[in-house]
């Protein structure tokens, strides 16, 4: 019963916006993109593989960051009792790694699978909603002691950029 009522609670917190959604059918179309219609590249060779090792350095990275957020962890956009900001493991580098490795995993299968309706599905779609997804989470996340300071010294999802 506290387990129902911690949940509802959070339930209450959730401010994704639709972002979640978003970038969520974005995935799904890219990938299926690139699955559905016929890759440029005719034969295998190193842009495959170039595809795959970007791919897995891309989950790699999202995998890290999740496990290193623990518990604050969360597919919705919400704070919970006590939060504090994890400067840690990726998010010593950036303030969205979990983002930046879902994006670049993202890139690995366009490359993987290149061809011409996947690669703008992936740029028009998908980053532009990771990073909508990004800016309505920060509003959310300068709410916690800390996050200024943390957001002031680093980079969103590429170093030296944004």
């Amino acid at each position: 019963l506290a387990v129902a009522r911690r949940d509802a609670e959070q339930v209450k917190m959730v401010k994704d916006y639709g972002t979640r959604e978003l970038y969520g059918l974005s995935q799904c179309l890219t990938i299926l993109s690139a699955l559905w219609f016929d890759p440029l590249w005719k034969e295998s060779g190193i842009c495959q593989l170039a595809g795959f090792i970007v791919f897995v350095l891309g989950v790699s990275l999202r995998v890290w960051a999740i496990r290193t957020l623990g518990e604050y962890y969360s597919h919705v956009v919400r704070t919970i009792d006590q939060h504090r900001i994890v400067e840690t493991g990726p998010y010593s580098l950036l303030r969205h790694p979990a983002y930046a490795g879902m994006i670049t995993a993202h890139l690995g299968i366009v490359i993987l699978y290149f061809n011409c309706v996947s690669l703008p599905i992936f740029l028009l779609l998908l980053v532009p909603s990771i990073v909508i997804r990004i800016l309505i989470e920060e509003k959310t996340l300068f709410g916690i002691e800390g996050y200024a300071d943390f957001a002031r010294d680093g980079k969103r999802i590429i170093p030296c950029v944004w």
